[in-house]
């Protein structure tokens, strides 16, 4: 079940969103676009009457333990001018919207939107991992950010529900770290062919176009090939027993690599529906995810 609630807005200041580094954004040249995101830890949210005060600029970090009260995302709009809807979607590590915020905003200059995502005491609490953000303005995508929820509790905290989910491998680190890298390289060719297919295919400089035939087939051999680094993703999660979900050393490398694979396909799908802005966002989120794949392979011992 997916949980929604309007969200927070507010207008700041130009100068405010000058000191933030400009994301990748699939929107036109005069919409609004999204110039940071922040993940902040809440001490406390109402969720009757939401974030109270303005929205959290301070004290920024991505890593949160599972008994963590809620935490804040704060995100900074620039060009923002007329009426826009915005939506933002919170993906749990199992790659399903856990919980979706919808609102329409009249601003006329930059403006900064906040959210809020219960943990401790929730269902939140036994999903550790890494969970994605991605924010929609006038239904395309306009940015992803991450964070990870760690699957310790922190001392001096109250403590939530669910159970840690750290796995020990059964088996030989180095041939885990092998069969994952063989993964990695196979979902790193499947990017690298949807980048070359869509810069082929591309029917002109636009963000939504009629797609070609060609555009169609292509889209649709690579979400046929993407079939097999998934079902080896699987085999290798099941011979060395390393659980879903798992965020420790031998878990978080099959979640990146999940997300990698989830983003490409969302970006096949979007391209071969015409939405080739909303593929490049995706795109630019599967290759993020395979980085950090590529990062957390190497760490294994």
């Amino acid at each position: 079940m997916v949980r929604t609630r309007v969200v927070t807005f507010m207008l700041i200041t130009a100068a405010a969103v000058a000191r933030l580094a400009a994301p990748a954004t699939s929107l036109a040249a005069n919409s609004p676009r999204i110039s940071g995101i922040e993940f902040h830890l809440s001490a406390h949210v109402n969720n009757s009457t939401g974030i109270q005060g303005p929205c959290p600029t301070n004290a920024v970090r991505d890593l949160f333990p599972r008994n963590s009260p809620a935490v804040i995302v704060t995100a900074h709009i620039s060009n923002w001018y007329g009426r826009h809807p915005l939506d933002v979607n919170w993906f749990s590590p199992q790659a399903k919207i856990y919980q979706h915020s919808s609102e329409s905003y009249t601003v006329n200059g930059s403006t900064m939107f906040c959210d809020y995502l219960n943990i401790a005491g929730t269902a939140v609490a036994a999903s550790p991992g890494s969970w994605i953000i991605q924010f929609k303005i006038d239904g395309k995508v306009a940015a992803l950010s991450e964070f990870l929820l760690q699957s310790s509790s922190a001392s001096g905290m109250p403590s939530a529900s669910g159970s840690g989910s750290s796995s020990s491998l059964v088996g030989s680190p180095g041939s885990y770290r092998s069969d994952l890298w063989t993964v990695a390289q196979s979902t790193s060719d499947l990017i690298q062919e949807y980048l070359q297919d869509e810069q082929t295919d591309w029917p002109g400089d636009c963000g939504s176009c009629d797609p070609t035939i060609q555009s169609v087939s292509d889209m649709q051999g690579i979400q046929r090939a993407e079939l097999q680094p998934g079902r080896q993703l699987q085999g290798i999660q099941s011979r060395f027993h390393v659980r879903s979900g798992d965020s420790g050393m031998y878990g978080q490398p099959v979640l990146k690599l999940e997300w990698a694979l989830h983003h490409l396909d969302s970006a096949v799908v979007a391209t071969a529906n015409g939405g080739y802005g909303d593929g490049d966002a995706e795109a630019t989120q599967a290759q993020r995810s395979l980085n950090g794949a590529w990062t957390a392979i190497k760490n294994i011992r």
